[in-house]
């Protein structure tokens, strides 16, 4: 959201956009993994993030908030994986937050476990995102169809960049990084608005199917089923976007 994604102050961001990981409903506990966002979504993305997945407040301040037009993207390195990692727990955290205040849990929104599987599946690849030289964010593309389709598994941006465009800069600068890609996919979940918002107003996704125990994601190792209560892991949005 994309797959997964998010923003943070002091570490702390909105959902992210993701597209393949699991992300867990606030308050709800599965013992196990949690919803699946894409590639097996992406979701953004976000949440996207997003996962993203992610959701990103988009309003326009002067002085040191002044908007942002331009990010860079620099290849991940293995050494930045651990922080990445905490930093896009904690920004998922936040959002799950955001969402819906006091139900956040004990639990990561999504695990450790996760996050590599996104990091390491083959083809992907794991972006820092700069602004002025600086890591504001982060995300994770992985490729279908010999890159003619991306999902954006991971996409997260630090609450401290929240409010200057940062993720719209960085949703374009992924879109021109990868000018093959014809058809583009996150997922987030149903409860984040903002995330919702930021891929269908912002960037230009549609919604394309809603995920739930009557039709769960088909990807998802742990798919929702009837047994489930309405706060279950699975309720998902899939986005898509197609070049025109």
């Amino acid at each position: 959201m994309s797959m997964r994604g998010g923003v943070s102050d002091g570490r702390r961001s909105t959902y992210p956009s993701m597209c393949r990981a699991h992300v867990r409903a606030p308050g709800h506990s599965t013992g196990g993994s949690t919803a699946v966002l894409s590639r097996r979504w992406a979701s953004g993305s976000s949440f996207a993030a997003n996962r993203n997945g992610g959701g990103v407040n988009e309003r326009r301040q002067a002085g040191e908030n002044a908007t942002v037009t331009t990010v860079q993207l620099r290849p991940l390195e293995p050494a930045e994986e651990p922080a990445f990692i905490v930093r896009l727990q904690e920004a998922f955290t936040a959002g799950a937050e955001a969402a819906e205040p006091g139900h956040a849990g004990s639990e990561p929104v999504i695990s450790v476990g996760e996050i590599r599987e996104s990091i390491d599946a083959p083809g992907a690849d794991s972006w820092n995102v700069l602004v002025d030289g600086q890591s504001v964010g982060g995300a994770v593309v992985s490729m279908k169809d010999g890159g003619r389709r991306r999902s954006l598994d991971l996409l997260f941006m630090d609450t401290a960049a929240q409010g200057r465009g940062v993720g719209s800069a960085t949703w374009r600068a992924l879109e021109e990084h990868y000018p093959d890609a014809e058809v583009w996919e996150t997922m987030t979940p149903y409860f984040d608005t903002r995330n919702i918002h930021f891929y269908v107003n912002r960037c230009g996704f549609h919604i394309v199917e809603f995920f739930h125990p009557g039709h769960p994601d088909p990807n998802s190792p742990h798919p929702t089923t009837a047994d489930d209560d309405e706060r279950g892991p699975d309720l998902m949005f899939r986005f898509e976007k197609r070049r025109s």
